[in-house]
């Protein structure tokens, strides 16, 4: 998803996908349940919490995954800004990713 206005607002029922890149830098804040979220080139697993924010390069990737039912504000920043989100404390990512991908027919190594 490409956006031409400044914010949006969306929302994602449980396991649903979105694909967002954008020219500028963007950041998104979760506003109400639970994302994942992850980059092109990343290691890294973010999970978004109520209140949580992650920022994005111009022209980075974000593939976002709710794992509950969630809204959330997409915008774009003039600056990149360093923006750590934390994992939830007791939540399995993996469990809800193996669901995520067995919906989307992705198959999944046993070790995840």
């Amino acid at each position: 998803m490409n956006f031409s206005c400044d914010t949006l607002t969306s929302t994602l029922a449980r396991d649903e996908l979105l694909t967002v890149t954008d020219s500028k830098p963007f950041e998104i804040v979760s506003q109400v349940g639970c994302l994942w979220v992850t980059m092109d080139n990343d290691s890294r697993d973010i999970v978004l919490e109520p209140g949580q924010r992650h920022s994005f390069a111009a022209g980075e990737r974000a593939l976002i995954v709710a794992l509950k039912p969630s809204e959330f504000l997409i915008h774009k920043t003039t600056a990149q800004t360093a923006s750590r989100a934390q994992p939830a404390a007791g939540f399995d990512l993996f469990a809800a990713l193996r669901r995520t991908f067995a919906k989307q027919g992705v198959a999944t190594a046993s070790a995840f």
